[in-house]
C-alpha cells in the first residue's frame, strides 16, 4: 500500500494534483517528512564530521608552518639584535630586499574591571560624571496589564484606548511531530 502512495504522488505533474484526503495518505505524509527529516539530520552530522577534520588538519597545518619557520625566526631576531635598526615608540625594523624584520615592542593596556567594581569605585570617588544612568519603561509588565479590543486596538487597564500602541497579526504555525 506504501508503495501505491508513493508512486500516486510520484505520478503527479504538480504537487497540487496529489491531495491528503484519508487517514492513510496522511499517515504517508507523516512518513515522508520523517524520512526527510532523517536525512537532513544525517547530511547535518556528515557536515559536522567534515567541519571538525577540516579544523583538525587546520590546526595540523599550522603547527606545521610554526615547526618550519620558527628555528629561522629565531635566527632572524638574533640577527636583528645585531644590526642597526629604524625606532619608533612602538615598533624598531630593519629593510631587506625580500620583506622586513619587525619587533613590536611590548605594551601594557588597561583592561577593564568587573562593572559592579567600576561603578562602586566611581560613587567612592565621587565620579557621578562618569556613571551611565538609563531610564527605560517596563515592557514587559506594563504589556501584562493591556488588552486587545475586537476591532484591533489596544486599551490599557484603565480602559484608555492607546493609539501609539499597534497590534501585529502572527500566522498560524503548523507542525508534524513523528
Amino acid at each position: 500500500m506504501q508503495r501505491e502512495i508513493d508512486e500516486a504522488f510520484v505520478e503527479r505533474e504538480t504537487p497540487e494534483d496529489f491531495t491528503i484526503d484519508n487517514d492513510k495518505t496522511a499517515n504517508w505524509a507523516i512518513k515522508k517528512i520523517k524520512e526527510e527529516q532523517e536525512e537532513h539530520d544525517r547530511l547535518q552530522a556528515l557536515i559536522n564530521d567534515e567541519r571538525q577534520e577540516l579544523q583538525a588538519k587546520q590546526e595540523e597545518i599550522d603547527k606545521r608552518l610554526e615547526a618550519k619557520t620558527g628555528y629561522l625566526k629565531s635566527l632572524l631576531l638574533g640577527y636583528f639584535a645585531t644590526v642597526p635598526h629604524k625606532e619608533t615608540k612602538t615598533q624598531a625594523s630593519y629593510k631587506l630586499l625580500d620583506g622586513s624584520l619587525i619587533f613590536k615592542k611590548p605594551s601594557l593596556s588597561i583592561v577593564k574591571p568587573d562593572d559592579e567594581q567600576l561603578l562602586e569605585y566611581m560613587e567612592r570617588a565621587g565620579r557621578e560624571d562618569l556613571i551611565e544612568t538609563k531610564r527605560s519603561a517596563k515592557w514587559g509588565d506594563f504589556k501584562k496589564t493591556l488588552t486587545i479590543a475586537d476591532d484591533g486596538q489596544v486599551i490599557s487597564e484603565d480602559g484608555e484606548a492607546l493609539d501609539f500602541i499597534t497590534t501585529e497579526e502572527k500566522a498560524g504555525e503548523f507542525n508534524v511531530k513523528g
